[in-house]
């Protein structure tokens, strides 16, 4: 009798072999099957996988193409550390204003050092306030003597010819009913103590355009717009060598 396994059966298989005559013993000795018992098994032992292939490398699938493969074995790579970049600022603008800062407290201190001190009045506001308050009095010689005040202050320290604060009063004293004080303003801007501004040369040329301007204003204030429509440039001369000495 032959083995029969059946490999889809998933119970036990019981194999009977032919049982063993022995022709010595006595003809009632019965005969015992011998009974083997296997363990099943399953269709996927019996069917071995195929193996799917792979159509690329193995670090294909880990999304990491730095992967190196040493003895069929994959490496990670070693993290490199990455430095952070630092944005350099642009310092130049801030450079420009010590330099400028520097230039000017040098300066400052040659003179103080050589320059000859005088004292000035201060334009403050309470003080600009002041004159602006006597140059709107209705007393005459109140408001000349705000307008001698804008004079001296013009003419004490050169650098306050474009001074914002002075021009505008002396663009009220344009406006004063008194020729003396217009004569004032209009000296001031002739002589060049005074620069003016736009409302100034409105001013002006209101002067012009009224018939019953006066006529000394209006030659005045021809020549003062004259003046302003010119630019200025400043140009170095030889000096004779007996001024040289005598400085």
């Amino acid at each position: 009798m032959t083995n029969a396994q059946i490999p889809s059966y998933s119970g036990v298989t019981i194999n009977i072999s032919n049982p063993t005559v022995n022709a010595s013993a006595p003809s009632q000795t019965s005969c015992v099957p011998q009974i083997q018992v296997q363990t099943p098994q399953t269709q996927e032992q019996l069917q071995p996988q195929e193996a799917l292939p792979q159509a690329y490398h193995p670090s294909y699938y880990l999304n990491n193409y730095n992967y190196q493969q040493n003895g069929g074995k994959l490496e990670a790579p070693i993290a490199q550390a990455v430095e952070p970049q630092v944005k350099e600022e642009d310092l130049s603008s801030s450079t420009d204003i010590i330099n400028d800062l520097d230039t000017q407290n040098a300066k400052q201190k040659e003179l103080e050092e050589n320059g000859k001190q005088t004292r000035i009045v201060a334009l403050t506001d309470e003080y600009i306030m002041s004159l602006e308050n006597y140059l709107n009095n209705q007393n005459t010689d109140i408001r000349l003597m705000a307008a001698k005040e804008v004079l001296t202050r013009l003419d004490e320290d050169k650098s306050r010819f474009d001074d914002a604060a002075l021009n505008a009063l002396l663009n009220k004293m344009l406006q004063d009913p008194q020729k003396i004080i217009r004569t004032a303003a209009l000296s001031a801007l002739s002589s060049g103590l005074a620069s003016g501004n736009d409302y100034t040369i409105q001013l002006l040329n209101n002067i012009q355009q009224n018939p019953n301007s006066d006529k000394q204003d209006v030659v005045e204030a021809a020549n003062i717009l004259l003046k302003m429509s010119a630019d200025t440039e400043v140009k170095y001369t030889p000096q004779p060598v007996e001024e040289q000495k005598a400085e």
